[in-house]
């Protein structure tokens, strides 16, 4: 199955802006709903009527389960309509979520289909990835256009979108643009790996401040265009959400606690390597009295190997070390000291780490730079999984329900993470088992053969020495 995602309506995704804007018990066309996974909860949470249309026979077998009527055809052909005719003008939704990019021509089908099978006062979802995003262009300024199996240059892709042909095609489909969602996510958090690093800092900022560098993908919400305007998808909503992106985050408190605005995200690199994470920020008024560390903002394990705080003294303009305890795990988070730093196991989705500061002279110091040193680890290290095992026996004893459910949490992360490396493990044992057989047999082989060979030499030796003592046993039996 190519493609498979998960619904979570907690996060700014496609799936979950498309299905925030379905009203239940409402009748619904999803076209390619793959293997069922949104259908399943317009079918059983928004308790909605659905008919679905899917290509690919296996996945339409799994998505059946969940739909009013399947229909397996290709869209590109309009066959398949007369299997509706009794639906014309009968669907409140009609939902093409990563789908016309996948068409010959989007526009026609589009088109067609609204003005058969939506009602007059219906809407359509749509969601498409966006051509224009800075990874892309990162990619063409080093000469390279390479496909993958999914994302901005999924090989199966027909037609790019940007939001100026998007705009054209609802038109042409005869739509009215309700609302623009911008789902977003930076180069470095693409499949596609690009980085700002890639150009000279004047690039970088003018590919920054270029209008949606960073759309990841178009969700749209449009409707008949009952005005017949030809402009009408200049008035529209318009959001965006940065929300469907992996990122660290530090926030600095002067007093008045931890606040967004006194906050600064980065890009994270999950790539099981060391980075290094660079914050810097100026307090306009009041000390700096803490820090708080979002090393993630999803479930995982890192490892933090440094934190380094420095402060720029306003008499000298030096930046100097900054004296400070220990960081320590306020939410979502256990950590394990050990001499490569702090283990981090993150078994929510808002971790954070808290480091006081007990310099005498911190009004000494408005600016400040802070470094983080840390990578993601794909499975936890044998001696650390048994300390976790060992406090989560510890806590039964103790009747600790509150810690035993993050030691729960923690395991059950590991064991996510690494099922498959354990069915790597085994594969590996079995080839390994499989050659020592093969050497085991060939060794008693050559055993068998050693025997053979080591008889027929005694059996030579003996024949040879019988024959060259026979002149010796002739002439003694004439003395006998």
């Amino acid at each position: 199955m190519k493609y498979h995602y998960s619904v979570d309506l907690e996060t700014d995704t496609p799936l979950s802006v498309i299905l925030r804007n379905v009203k239940p018990n409402s009748k619904v066309f999803e076209f390619g709903p793959a293997d069922g996974y949104m259908t399943e909860y317009l079918k059983n949470e928004l308790k909605c009527e659905v008919y679905c249309l899917e290509i690919d026979e296996l996945a339409a077998a799994k998505a059946e389960m969940f739909c009013d009527k399947m229909i397996i055809a290709d869209l590109n052909k309009t066959e398949w309509l007369e299997q509706c005719e009794d639906q014309f003008q009968y669907f409140d939704y009609l939902i093409f979520a990563d789908v016309l990019e996948h068409l010959v021509k989007p526009e026609e089908i589009l088109g067609n289909l609204t003005e058969k099978l939506l009602k007059d006062d219906g809407k359509v979802l749509i969601s498409v990835p966006h051509i224009g995003h800075t990874a892309v262009i990162l990619q063409l300024m080093q000469g390279k256009f390479e496909y993958k199996e999914t994302g901005l240059l999924d090989r199966t892709h027909l037609t790019f979108f940007t939001r100026d042909n998007l705009e054209k095609l609802l038109l042409s489909a005869d739509l009215s643009l309700l609302e623009l969602h911008k789902i977003c996510m930076l180069p470095e958090q693409t499949e596609l790996s690009s980085s700002y690093s890639m150009v000279p800092i004047a690039i970088e900022e003018y590919l920054k401040n270029k209008t949606d560098a960073h759309v990841y993908q178009f969700v749209t919400v449009s409707e008949k265009n009952k005005s017949k305007k030809s402009d009408d998808c200049k008035d529209y909503i318009e959001k965006e959400s940065y929300r469907f992106a992996n990122f660290i985050q530090l926030f600095w408190n002067t007093g008045e606690g931890f606040k967004e605005q006194n906050s600064k995200r980065l890009p994270l690199q999950a790539d099981g390597e060391y980075h290094n994470y660079v914050f810097e920020f100026k307090l306009d008024e009041g000390d700096l009295m803490s820090l708080r560390l979002d090393p993630t903002n999803f479930p995982s394990f890192a490892n933090l190997r440094s934190f380094k705080v420095w402060g720029m003294d306003a008499v000298t303009n030096k930046l100097e070390a900054i004296e400070n305890n220990n960081l320590v795990a306020i939410h979502d988070l256990e950590i394990e000291v050990h001499k490569d730093g702090l283990d981090l196991f993150s078994f929510g989705e808002d971790p954070q780490l808290q480091k006081d500061f007990i310099h005498e002279n911190m009004e000494n110091y408005k600016l400040f730079r802070v470094q983080v040193e840390m990578l993601f680890e794909t499975k936890l290290k044998p001696q650390l999984l048994y300390n976790l095992q060992k406090r989560l026996d510890d806590l039964r004893n103790t009747n600790g329900l509150e810690e035993m459910a993050k030691m729960i949490a923690i395991l059950q992360l590991e064991l996510k993470t690494s099922n498959n490396l354990i069915i790597n493990l085994f594969d590996a044992q079995n080839e390994k088992l499989e050659f020592m057989n093969q050497l085991s047999n060939e060794l008693e082989s050559i055993n068998r053969k050693n025997i053979e060979l080591e008889l027929e030499i005694s059996s030579l030796k003996s024949s040879f020495s019988w024959r060259i003592t026979s002149i010796f046993r002739y002439i003694r039996s004439l003395f006998s």
